[in-house]
């Protein structure tokens, strides 16, 4: 490993559990420990295992590689904590012998540096983001999502021209305080959308049809003292509720996020910037199974790549669910945002590091241009047909939830052409999926509660023969079936087609009239 990327490795991965006149390198429980970056040798799962129980169960301890199996991982651990690991015959070499000097050299800013010459603080973002503000008040409106566990304000930039009813595209960056080229790849996206307003005919076109949200840290504290996890010592990504999830939102950072987005119902992209690994992924993060929308992430990944590649060569070819792609993620942003509200969602693993090269900021950030006009040209004209989304409703196209996008670009993983956020949860789950609804609805034959048509006895979205054949058999008033739905409430109500207080053979012919596309 070369000097300059052990200078980076430091830099980049930084403690955890920030505590505010602690520092970085030190465990809030032994102040007395600095921590390190270490490359720990895994040579099976049961050490792995090792690493990953000890994340859970010692303060401080983190593992920060961007891909976990045989081979080295690193990790961010105390001085004690590494003899641990020896006694247990687990080997490690160490990186950086001080992930606090690293740090605190980071954010010294040479005079007279302009603000994406060098890495700045948390009151630095906040003030350009006012400037902007300021600088642009026809365009720009500073918001505030929420505070920290520390009381730390999170604010975003919205951009956007006149007018409303507009589709909006969220990015944020930094739920790991650690990782903070996105935090500036961010602002420069905001100062690029601005700056270019009024000469730039393609920005200009955006900014009028879009309303752009970017909140570039989202872990005040962990920025701040360059610890992953927020002051909680939690990781804020795993701290979301949704599917394969039995987090709920306990941290302040996540709720307010999770009300942000709730505030925002005309959301229709949600990106989530990470670092590192040139990674472009999407849905699921908590099981391998693909999800319903895979062609479309896979064609949109691609084309985002070939956009990213074309700016300087850059390469993002490590592309696709974040399960198989990277590692699982249970109570992540992505599937909370697409499996329970519906959005088009993406994460980006940006640059080779936690911290690119100071002189790589503004080319880094440069990559990334595409992406963001990309993602606005989808919220503009999401199905590429040339007829702008406002054009298409005017004539006539369907906005269930009107959020100025038509239903036929929104996320609908149970198929019944009804985008997610205006199908029901049938089952509870806190996901609409395939369990929740069937892909047709017959004529005249409501969903019962579980969203397939009463008299499908067999729970296969159809009410055939077969289904009246049991329910004769099991009579009017048999109160549980094999299926989903049970006689007793059929009778008298739906099914009991020449009302003689039964359900029978008699009763289907008249009944399959009703149904249609069978």
């Amino acid at each position: 490993m070369t000097q300059f990327l052990a200078v980076c490795l430091v830099v980049f991965l930084a403690p955890q559990g920030p505590v505010q006149g602690v520092a970085l390198g030190q465990n809030p429980a032994t102040p007395a420990e600095h921590f390190q970056l270490l490359a720990v040798t895994i040579s099976q799962r049961s050490e792995l295992d090792v690493l990953l129980s000890m994340e859970g169960t010692h303060p401080g301890f983190e593992i920060w590689s961007d891909r976990l199996g045989i081979g080295l991982v690193e990790v961010r651990a105390s001085p004690s904590q590494r003899t641990l690991l020896t006694g247990l015959g687990i080997s490690s070499t160490v990186l950086v012998e001080d992930l606090q000097l690293q740090w605190e050299g980071l954010f010294r800013q040479a005079a007279g540096g302009g603000f994406f010459d060098s890495y700045q603080t948390y009151e630095a973002h906040a003030a350009f983001l006012a400037g902007l503000v300021q600088a642009y008040p026809n365009l720009a409106t500073l918001l505030h999502v929420g505070t920290s566990v520390r009381g730390r304000d999170l604010w975003a930039i919205r951009i956007t021209g006149k007018g409303t009813n507009k589709p909006a595209v969220f990015f944020n960056g930094a739920q790991h305080g650690n990782e903070i080229t996105n935090s500036a790849v961010l602002a420069y996206m905001a100062e690029y959308l601005l700056s270019r307003y009024g000469s730039d005919p393609t920005v200009t076109a955006l900014v009028d049809n879009v309303e752009w949200l970017l909140l570039p840290i989202v872990n005040a504290d962990g920025y701040v003292s360059g610890t992953r996890y927020n002051f909680n010592g939690v990781d804020l990504n795993r701290n979301w509720a949704g599917p394969g999830s039995s987090a709920n939102f306990s941290q302040r950072e996540t709720a307010a996020m999770r009300d942000f987005l709730a505030a925002h119902p005309n959301i229709t992209a949600y990106i989530d910037f990470h670092t590192y690994g040139f990674m472009i992924m999407w849905a699921w993060g908590h099981t391998p199974a693909l999800c319903v929308d895979q062609p479309t992430y896979v064609t949109f990944g691609d084309d985002l790549a070939a956009k990213i590649f074309e700016v300087r060569g850059t390469d993002y070819s490590r592309r696709g669910p974040i399960y198989t792609t990277i590692y699982p993620v249970i109570g992540g942003s992505v599937d909370y945002v697409y499996g329970v509200l519906g959005r088009f969602t993406w994460t980006f693993e940006v640059g080779a590091w936690y911290a690119v090269p100071e002189q790589d900021l503004v080319p880094t950030a440069m990559d990334l241009i595409p992406v963001l006009l990309r993602f606005g040209e989808w919220a503009r004209d999401c199905d590429g047909d040339g007829i702008l989304n406002v054009d298409e409703l005017a004539q006539g196209a369907l906005d269930c939830n009107s959020n100025g996008v038509p239903d036929k670009c929104e996320a609908d993983l149970d198929g019944d052409t009804i985008p997610n956020a205006c199908d029901p949860d049938m089952d509870g789950d806190g996901v609409v999926n395939e369990l929740d609804r069937c892909p047709f609805t017959p004529v005249g034959v409501p969903p019962g509660s579980d969203g397939r048509p009463l008299g499908d006895w067999y729970g296969d979205c159809l009410v055939t023969l077969e289904d009246f054949d049991v329910i004769s058999y099991y009579g009017c008033f048999s109160s549980s079936g094999p299926g989903i739905i049970a006689p007793n409430r059929l009778c008298r109500s739906k099914l009991d087609a020449d009302h003689d207080q039964d359900v029978d053979l008699r009763d289907y012919a008249f009944f399959q009239l009703s149904f249609t596309g069978w």
